[in-house]
């Protein structure tokens, strides 16, 4: 939410004394610093930095059809976190192979736990945007690793490479 104040003339056109229509004014500026500090304590973390060929920009990012698969070290959690949201974008049309391709998130625990996961479609396009919600809703530890995996369409002859960042949310 944007808040937009509003003009002495549209405040005389609204019924109510003039300390109604402050305090409206005041619960809605309140209303919309509460969804800016609510993003107080969140990381967000691109994994695939320094992947691909970062001079290329269609080809930045993990590869999605190499014929096999890729585990890229992410993130050490600074603090108990909850999992946010996995935002990929393809930087190169995604074309499967034999296989669908997709993009993960672990733990690097003992017994991993998978975080997100996306399938992708054969036919996706470039610049293409996805937003995944998680599979874990618990905290995880601080210290624990993370992983990106991407788990590779067949055998090579495929396209795609996508930039992956994931939001973590500090646990109170």
């Amino acid at each position: 939410m944007t808040y937009t104040a509003k003009t002495a003339k549209q405040l005389r056109t609204e019924k109510g004394s003039l300390l109604q229509k402050v305090a409206t004014e005041n619960a809605t500026i309140a209303d919309e610093m509460g969804d800016v500090t609510s993003l107080a304590g969140t990381h967000r973390v691109v994994l695939t930095a320094n992947t691909g060929t970062n001079t290329a920009a269609a080809t930045a990012g993990i590869a999605l059809a190499t014929g096999s698969d890729i585990s890229v070290w992410g993130y050490v959690l600074p603090a108990q976190m909850t999992c946010g949201h996995m935002y990929d974008y393809l930087t190169e049309a995604y074309a499967k192979d034999t296989d669908d391709a997709k993009i993960e998130v672990w733990t690097d625990e003992a017994v991993p736990v998978k975080l997100w996961s996306r399938t992708l479609t054969d036919g996706e396009a470039a610049k293409a945007y996805h937003d995944s919600a998680p599979i874990v809703a618990t905290p995880i530890a601080q210290g624990t690793a993370i992983i990106l995996k991407a788990v590779n369409t067949g055998a090579g002859s495929g396209t795609g490479h996508a930039i992956v960042t994931v939001e973590f949310i500090e646990a109170p």
